[in-house]
């Protein structure tokens, strides 16, 4: 198994490696993930999409989305024989067609991991990587209302 490819954040003019996936949130609030991101096909592993986030002033915002969609869920292998997928690159306005610019991450309830050393444990389930230290920070509906971002 791969290693998840990360989301990134930055915290005043540095970027970081985000072990949280705050977008999948948002999609679960709002029942509208785009479907067919994250299969097989993606070169993006399970999640099918990278973002990349920002804190200002205390406030999280999603700043750029790439990801990749197949045309089709595949339910049944012998499909590949006989059919081609297609795969659609879909960027932040195709996520958010009514805003430009950095969308405020409202909807974000929880804790942003960002770890601040290398990985010690490579394991591959996502949630049991481990670093030698990280730094985590307590958001609700998008403020960052515990942890130090000085």
């Amino acid at each position: 198994m791969f290693s998840q490819i990360n989301d990134t954040i930055t915290i005043k003019d540095k970027s970081y490696k985000l072990l949280s996936c705050p977008l999948e949130q948002y999609w679960r609030r709002e029942d509208n993930k785009p479907p067919g991101l994250g299969t097989i096909f993606s070169k993006l592993k399970d999640k099918g999409y990278i973002a990349s986030w920002k804190i200002e002033n205390s406030l999280l915002y999603l700043i750029d989305f790439y990801g990749e969609q197949a045309d089709v869920i595949l339910t049944n292998p012998y499909y590949l024989l006989k059919n081609r997928v297609t795969i659609k690159k879909l960027l932040l306005t195709d996520i958010f067609p009514d805003t430009k610019g950095n969308v405020f991450a409202e909807w974000y309830t929880g804790q942003l991991v960002i770890p601040f050393s290398k990985q010690t444990d490579s394991s591959t389930e996502f949630s049991k990587s481990r670093n030698e230290y990280e730094i985590t920070l307590y958001v609700e509906k998008g403020f960052i209302i515990d942890g130090n971002v000085n």
